[in-house]
């Protein structure tokens, strides 16, 4: 027998646990991981026949593939000094003799197990390994194929680099760059990392997303501001931009040469159309974003040309957010990974599909993490897991090789407070990626969605205080939210099957009220009257008010966002048009609207919060610079159209700016940080 201390490369042995025909078992710990194993120690018999030792080596291989609760796992072959052992799990238990001696993003069955259940799985492994390989080679047959690893590379290009996309012949890699705060379309080679910009122009907005021709030769490509703006092609070595058409966005090529793109349409949603650039024939198509403008949306079309994949809803069933595929020819849809119930919350996940068009990847929020998942165009509820990864994806591709193409963002959230007399600035770092509303409150405290043990909750942050749950629940909760008087709080609350309006109070977190009305799945916006009495929502593009304690709503006005004036006397509303974003007063109770100016030159994007208006009147208001990808925070005087920028926050974007009740201003503050990766099979060649 070997002796406490003998060393197996990084194994050090601390004791023996038992003999058997096969081996010596000895307790060891792994030096590099810092943890306890079993090796077990083959005989020189074994280790001196090379068919015999080829075999074993073959059938360990095969058993290190299960994965089973009750059976403990296998690390791998160590050889060292002329020696060759098994190293695995080390089973702590009643009869760890037992327990590892009969097994000589080589088994030991683990004590959970009855030790004649373990004997039956013990004696079949045995004879797998002792008859010559017969029974190991059938067993293999019968195994799956062992699971695919990836490799990740890092990918160069600019310090922000976002939505990657692979060529038709997979030698270059299109993506968005940050250039001086603004995006612009680059290209790289990704054996060697080299990269040039293609695009120059910095006056027409950002640009969002961009798709290859199917012949490799031009690149697709928009240009966004507060509404989609423009479509243009460049060549993919460089040239003048051309545009293709006003008022557009998310160009996808089909190969007779019309493109799948974006419009606003009639009704101020987000639709897909199809249109002929030599003729000019633009048709609407049975699919909405009817989350409202945003500049994240998800399309790609198969390579048949018969079908494309998008995230959003039927026209004919506008509430039904999912994942769907569209027939180009008839226009009728269907439902893919129908079971994922968390996709249907999820805004604008990157997508892609696979080189044989038989699949569909997607970023799936997981939790707390994101994982890249693989479902079937034939419509299957079967997922895929292919790579975990801790922040959302930023753009997702596949090349004709299979390998995986994704855009890593980390946007880390900061409460930002900002003091309009003195233009003091303060910033707080939230525990997680929130994206979404902030609201300040009366006590100085502020409320956010956080993101804990996989579901949405609500979390206040106080001065000098770590962040807390806001309620007692295991339910969800979540944005938006907004204040009832001084003293509650309104927000939804259920899983997207059984969602509500809940309303809390702000004293203790208590809930005081669920309300039966309205269909809270699809209300994109709340605010409460000055007195809590009133609670306004958005649903549908339509701003509607009702009593706080419950009762029949009123349609108040057209709108996609809404703020109460202090007054209570009237609402401050965005409306998102085709030409631009726009902010309209009315009474409360309805009637003629009357236009709130704004500057010349400024745009507005549609993000006002339910707190956006100050006792003063002042309105805080996101803007779209037209040469940067930021969109910060500002104050908009109301009466003379005058815009006071914030110093200080060009790179940054601020969501749902709201007045606390000190005066200053609070939101949500984004910086941008995004990265290109590959992920190659490693195992490919198995």
């Amino acid at each position: 027998a070997l002796t406490p201390g003998t060393r197996l490369g990084v194994f050090q042995l601390t004791g023996l646990i038992g003999r058997g025909g096969m081996g010596e078992v000895y307790r060891a710990r792994d030096t590099k991981l810092d943890r306890d194993v079993a090796i077990k120690v083959l005989p020189e018999a074994f280790v001196a026949d090379p068919e015999r030792l080829a075999r074993f080596t073959r059938e360990a291989k095969t058993l290190a593939s299960l994965n089973h609760p009750n059976i403990a796992a296998i690390y791998g072959l160590e050889e060292s000094g002329g020696m060759t052992a098994l190293v695995m799990e080390l089973v702590e238990g009643d009869d760890p003799v037992a327990a590892n001696v009969d097994a000589i993003p080589p088994l030991a069955p683990r004590p959970s197990w009855s030790r004649r259940a373990a004997g039956l799985v013990i004696v079949s492994v045995a004879v797998a390994l002792a008859s010559g390989g017969v029974a190991g080679r059938w067993w293999e047959r019968r195994q799956a194929p062992a699971p695919v690893e990836w490799r990740g590379d890092l990918l160069g290009g600019s310090t922000v680099a976002l939505n990657p996309r692979v060529s038709p012949d997979g030698q270059l890699l299109a993506f968005l760059a940050m250039v001086d705060g603004q995006t612009q379309v680059a290209v790289m080679k990704p054996q060697s990392g080299n990269w040039a910009i293609l695009s120059h122009d910095r006056s027409r907005g950002l640009v969002q997303d961009m798709s290859w021709s199917r012949d490799g030769t031009r690149i697709f490509f928009d240009r966004f501001s507060e509404v989609p703006r423009d479509v243009f092609s460049i060549p993919s070595l460089g040239g003048d931009e051309r545009l293709i058409l006003e008022d557009a966005g998310w160009p996808q090529p089909l190969a007779d040469g019309s493109l799948l793109l974006v419009r606003i349409n009639a009704q101020r949603v987000l639709q897909l159309f199809h249109f002929w650039p030599d003729t000019g024939r633009l048709d609407a198509l049975n699919a909405l974003f009817p989350a409202g403008v945003s500049s994240s949306l998800s399309i790609r079309v198969f390579p048949d040309g018969r079908e494309a994949v998008f995230s959003g809803a039927p026209s004919d069933s506008p509430t039904a957010h999912g994942l769907y595929a569209i027939d180009l020819t008839s226009g009728r849809t269907r439902r893919l990974a129908a079971k994922l119930s968390d996709y249907a919350h999820q805004p604008a996940p990157a997508l892609a599909i696979t080189p044989d068009g038989q699949s569909v990847l997607f970023d799936l929020l997981a939790g707390n993490v994101h994982r890249i998942v693989q479902v079937s165009r034939d419509g299957s509820d079967v997922v895929r897991t292919l790579v975990t990864l801790p922040a959302q994806g930023s753009g997702l591709d596949v090349g004709p090789d299979g390998s995986l193409y994704v855009g890593q963002a980390e946007r880390i959230a900061d409460v930002f407070w900002y003091s309009p007399p003195t233009g003091k600035v303060e910033r707080r770092t939230l525990p997680d990626t929130a994206q979404s509303q902030v609201l300040p409150l009366p006590d100085g405290r502020v409320l956010f969605r956080s993101r804990s043990a996989g579901r949405d909750q609500l979390a206040v942050l106080a001065p000098g205080k770590d962040a807390s749950p806001f309620l007692e629940t295991e339910e969800p909760t979540r944005s938006p939210m907004a204040l009832l008087g001084n003293d509650r709080v309104a927000f939804l609350i259920g899983n997207e099957s059984s969602q509500n309006i809940a309303i809390a109070s702000l004293v203790d977190g208590r809930i005081l009220r669920r309300l039966a009305r309205p269909d809270a799945a699809n209300v994109s916006a709340l605010a409460g009257s000055p007195d809590g009495k009133a609670l306004y929502y958005v649903e549908s593009g339509i701003v509607w008010a009702m009593p706080s304690e419950g009762g029949e709503p009123k349609k108040v006005h057209d709108g996609d966002q809404v703020a109460v004036d202090p007054t209570g006397q009237s609402l401050i509303i965005e409306l998102t048009t085709r030409d631009a974003v726009r902010l309209v007063r009315v009474p409360v109770g309805g009637g003629e609207e009357e236009a709130i100016p704004t500057p010349s030159g400024i745009r507005l994007f549609p993000d006002l919060s339910p707190g956006a208006v100050a006792p003063d009147g002042r309105i805080a208001v996101r803007i779209v610079p037209k040469d940067s990808w930021f969109w910060p925070a500002a104050i908009l005087n109301p009466r003379s159209g005058e815009l006071l920028q914030l110093p200080g926050v060009r790179d940054l974007d601020m969501l749902a700016a709201a007045w606390g009740a000190d005066g200053r201003l609070v939101s949500l503050a984004l910086p941008e940080r995004s990265s290109l990766w590959r992920f190659r099979q490693a195992n490919a060649s198995r």
